[in-house]
This record gives C-alpha cells, sequence and structure tokens, in this order.
C-alpha cells in the first residue's frame, strides 16, 4: 500500500513539473513573440512615417490653397473615400502591432496622433463636400465653391427649414474662408426667400379669390412693382407680375407692371 503510495505521489510530482515546465516554456515564447511585436513596431517607424506623410501632401492638394480651408474645384467624394481607405492601412497603434500601449514606441505614438488629425482632417473635407452639395440645391445651378458670385438663384421649392439646417451644420464646421464662403449664400439664399415671402404677403392682402381688395391701394400697388425688381427667380416674379397686373386693371391705375 505504501509502495503504491509512494508510486503515485511521484507520478504526480513528476506530471506537476511537466506542468511547470511547460507553463514556463509558454511564457517564454509569450516574452519572446511581445519582445519581437515590439522590435517590429520600432522597426515600422520609418515605413509608416514615409506613407503617411505621403498622404499628407495628398490631401493638402484638395485644398484651393494651404490655408483658406477652400477644397479644390477637382476634391471630390470619392478621392477622399479613397484617402480613407489608404489612411486606414497605415498601422500606427498598438493594437495593430499587437502590443500595449506602453510598449509602443515613441515615434509611433506620434504617428499615431499625425493620423488621428488627419483623420479628422479628411471627415471635415467630407461634411464640407456634402454641404457643398445641399447648398447648391437651394440654387437653380451649382454656385461658385472658389469665391463668391453674388448671382445665384433661388429655386421655387426652397423652404425655411431648408436654409436654417444647413446655416447650423455650417456653423459645426471650424472658421474659415470656406466657411465664410458657404455663409455668404445661405444669406444670399435667406434674403432672396425673405423678399419674395414679403411680397406674396402683401399680394395676398390685396388679391383674395380673384378680387382686389380694399388694401389694393396705388401706393402699396406702385411699392410692389418696384420690389418685383429684386427676384431674380423669373418663375416666381412672372408669377408676381401676372397678379399685379389683375389687380392694376381691376383698379385702373394705369401702371401694368412688367
Amino acid at each position: 500500500m505504501a509502495k503504491t503510495f509512494t508510486k503515485n505521489l511521484s507520478v504526480i510530482v513528476v506530471a506537476a513539473g511537466a506542468v511547470a515546465i511547460c507553463g514556463m516554456g509558454y511564457l517564454h515564447t509569450q516574452r519572446e513573440q511581445a519582445a519581437q511585436q515590439v522590435t517590429y513596431a520600432q522597426s515600422a517607424v520609418s515605413t509608416q512615417n514615409k506613407q503617411l506623410q505621403e498622404l499628407k501632401e495628398t490631401v493638402a492638394s484638395l485644398y484651393q490653397d494651404g490655408s483658406s480651408g477652400i477644397l479644390a474645384p477637382t476634391t471630390t467624394k470619392e478621392t477622399v473615400d479613397s484617402l480613407n481607405n489608404s489612411l486606414g492601412s497605415i498601422q500606427t497603434s498598438a493594437e495593430s502591432f499587437g502590443i500595449s500601449d506602453s510598449q509602443l514606441p515613441k515615434g509611433m505614438r506620434a504617428l499615431n496622433k499625425e493620423k488621428e488629425i488627419l483623420s479628422s482632417e479628411l471627415q471635415t473635407i467630407t461634411a464640407k463636400l456634402t454641404l457643398q452639395t445641399k447648398i447648391d440645391h437651394l440654387f437653380a445651378k451649382e454656385v461658385n465653391w472658389t469665391t463668391y458670385s453674388g448671382d445665384e438663384v433661388l429655386k421655387e421649392s426652397v423652404k425655411d427649414t431648408d436654409i436654417s439646417d444647413l446655416k447650423d451644420r455650417v456653423s459645426l464646421i471650424s472658421a474659415d474662408d470656406w466657411q465664410t464662403l458657404a455663409n455668404q449664400y445661405l444669406t444670399e439664399a435667406n434674403s432672396q426667400q425673405t423678399t419674395i415671402k414679403k411680397i406674396q404677403t402683401s399680394i395676398d392682402n390685396m388679391y383674395q379669390d380673384g378680387t382686389a381688395t380694399d388694401a389694393a391701394n396705388l401706393d402699396e400697388y406702385t411699392t410692389l412693382v418696384t420690389a418685383i425688381d429684386a427676384v431674380k427667380n423669373q418663375t416666381i416674379r412672372q408669377s408676381f407680375v401676372q397678379t399685379l397686373n389683375a389687380i392694376n386693371e381691376q383698379m385702373g391705375f394705369g401702371m401694368p407692371a412688367q
């Protein structure tokens, strides 16, 4: 019985020793792998930096110039999407090398920060392109996104909320020349919308159910005849002209609107 116990104990001791040896071997292997990954991260700083700097130069070319924030006419969403994909392939984080943050080489940490900044910049460019398209849709034709032209014609279908919503979204972009330009177009859109609504309100007050009202006096009429010259949208303007001429005929003012 004692011999059996001793024999079993020996087996257990041997097995425990084997497990310990395997465990130590595993830990040693893990340390070696971690050391290799850290070494790889250190050696990758140069190559990742080269890729990142090249990408930064490409992103810089998306602007009309280096400081205004105004986008070059050739910049498209497809270009930005492609650059985002390229940026995503650049390895700078601890996770991408399978190491902890504390093990990430100092040079790679700096690159990781640069990558984050560039990613944010690309997001802003995407936002600008989206807003440019939406602001274009306020007008009869696409506006000039390099310099303000001032000859835009507001579409008939534009609502007040379309303009105000875009103002809110543009305000989220950091202040630069692009934001100033976007706000100029939104101000123009709002100005035209205000003019149209003011004239429409006055006409509705003077002309109801096909008949001129008591409010249709000569002073109010002549004021509107002059005011419609500020309406750039010719479809809306002609609608005003037709109504004003109906008022003119009924009231006998002898001053047809043109």
